[in-house]
Formats: structure tokens, C-alpha cells, sequence
């Protein structure tokens, strides 16, 4: 990525770029981070004909991650407009998309999500994530 694609990388240090620190959504991504134990395949994306930030980038997987502090429906719902927009701005390789959330999300939830051709991927009662992705 580069000024061409108008997409800037910028390496995970904490939380979210605009967010606070202790912001929900800011802990669930450092928690995310540091339980996936490999800080450095993970950035925040500065998208700049849009000046947005995505929430977390996943260099290995190639992947869009949008986090919600909740697994409501309308968070969900929310999260998939934000990273269908996010994705607009990278024509040269589509990166996945994953929403990325503090509890299970209901099932229904998990199949718009993957019937979106969208990951869920939540942290369990144990401090874990787990995840569902859809099936090709």
C-alpha cells in the first residue's frame, strides 16, 4: 500500500487512531492484538480521499477488521456498511473482511455476517477469540 492506492499504513502501537484509550472498542482491539501475539502484522489503515481510519488491518490475512463494542444487531449492521465503504478504497487487492466484536454475536447475526462473505470474530468468557468465517 501507498500514496497511489491513497491508502497509508500505519503500524498498531494502541488502540484506535481518533479513539481514547480506554475507549471499548480501543481495549478490544489491544486485547485482539495481544492475544493473536504477533503485534507487528497489525496496523491502522489511513484512508485518505475518505480521511478515515480503520479500526485494525491485518497485513498477514490481508484483512479489514471493524470493531464493535457490542454484538447487537445494529452493530453488526453498522459494521458492515463501514467495511464495504472502507473496502471501496483498495482496487488493487480486496482485503477480507472481519467485524471484530466483545461477546458472540447471536446466530442471526453471525449469518448476515457470513452470508456477507464477512467474518465474526469474538472474544469468549475465557479472554479467547474465536471466529466463524463464511465458506466459499
Amino acid at each position: 500500500m501507498g500514496k497511489s492506492s491513497g491508502v497509508i499504513f500505519r503500524p498498531h502501537l494502541e488502540g484506535i487512531p481518533g479513539l481514547s484509550r480506554g475507549h471499548p472498542e480501543a481495549t478490544l482491539v489491544d486485547q485482539y492484538v495481544t492475544w493473536m501475539g504477533e503485534r507487528n502484522r497489525f496496523g491502522h489503515n489511513y484512508i485518505r480521499d475518505a480521511g478515515l481510519f480503520v479500526d485494525l488491518f491485518d497485513l498477514t490475512h490481508w484483512q479489514l477488521l471493524e470493531a464493535k463494542a457490542t454484538a447487537s444487531r445494529e452493530a453488526i449492521r453498522m459494521a458492515i456498511g463501514q467495511l464495504r465503504d472502507y473496502r471501496r478504497y483498495y482496487p488493487r487487492r480486496r482485503p477480507s473482511l472481519a467485524v471484530l466484536v466483545s461477546s458472540r454475536p447471536s446466530a442471526n447475526c453471525i449469518k448476515l455476517l457470513t452470508d456477507n462473505r464477512i467474518a465474526a470474530v469474538w472474544r469468549t468468557a475465557g479472554g479467547k477469540f474465536s471466529s466463524r468465517r463464511w465458506q466459499a
